[in-house]
């Protein structure tokens, strides 16, 4: 399993892949924040992690934006209420649920542009 974690040790933020290697991730200075960005990938959704430190404290915070994800209407392969209504969410989405149901990328880039251009204001 990947994870972004803090490593005590390091005194910094790193990704761990599946087989436990560590990768420290760049950090940046901003508004006297200091910010780390990275991202996961999964088989249905994948999102960008920002964390945002001030220095000589011990809060943070992370903002988990996604960049995409899947909607499966499959309830065995049997007709019933739910999957019904999953494919008619799909389709006001603008979506045919025959096409494997992923989301556009464009909803996430509208709904998050000015979280992730302005994350180093936030706080």
């Amino acid at each position: 399993m990947t994870q972004t974690r803090y490593d005590s040790q390091l005194k910094k933020w790193v990704f761990e892949d599946g087989n436990g290697e560590l990768k420290v991730l760049p950090e940046r200075i901003e508004n006297s924040n200091i910010i780390v960005e990275t991202s996961q990938e999964g088989s249905q959704r994948g999102w960008d992690d920002i964390i945002i430190s001030k220095p000589n404290t011990s809060s943070l915070l992370i903002l988990s934006i996604p960049k995409y994800h899947r909607i499966v209407c499959d309830y065995a392969g049997q007709p019933t209420a739910e999957k019904t209504e999953c494919e008619r969410f799909l389709a006001s989405l603008g979506l045919n649920p025959e096409d494997a149901g992923w989301l556009p990328g464009s909803i996430y880039q509208t709904a998050y542009s000015s979280l992730r251009s302005n994350a180093s204001t936030i706080w």
